[in-house]
């Protein structure tokens, strides 16, 4: 996908992702996509991890691979893409008694460590 909901589907797909593995691991942890000062309710028995996008840069070893192709006629052939390295803070709530969010955490390592790529039938999925 190359168009403006690329970034938003990235992040989509990252929650979803998340909340498969801890439906499993954590059920009832909760994957949000919310500012860290609103991730975590008040409510009681509120816990899961918030995916925050917090930075996004160019990516140094595709950004010149962007670069316009036109054929001989000067057509344009491939249009010019932008590669982005998307920043994530992900935060960690719940209750600390029971070491949910160290639970939480572990699942997420775990399903990050297992899964480093997001595939295109992942981003369809979601």
């Amino acid at each position: 996908m190359s168009n403006f909901l690329a970034i938003a589907t990235a992040t989509a797909t990252l929650q979803q992702l998340l909340l498969e593995s801890l439906g499993v691991d954590v059920p009832g942890a909760d994957a949000t996509t919310l500012r860290p000062d609103n991730a975590r309710l008040t409510t009681p028995g509120n816990y899961g991890v918030n995916i925050y996008l917090y930075q996004t840069a160019p990516n140094t070893a595709w950004r010149n691979s962007d670069l316009p192709t036109r054929d001989a006629s000067g057509r344009l052939r491939q249009r010019p893409k932008i590669a982005l390295d998307l920043h994530y803070l992900l935060t960690f709530y719940g209750d600390e008694e029971s070491l949910q969010p160290q639970r939480i955490l572990g699942s997420v390592a775990r399903t990050l460590h297992a899964r480093p790529v997001l595939t295109g039938a992942m981003i369809q999925a979601a």
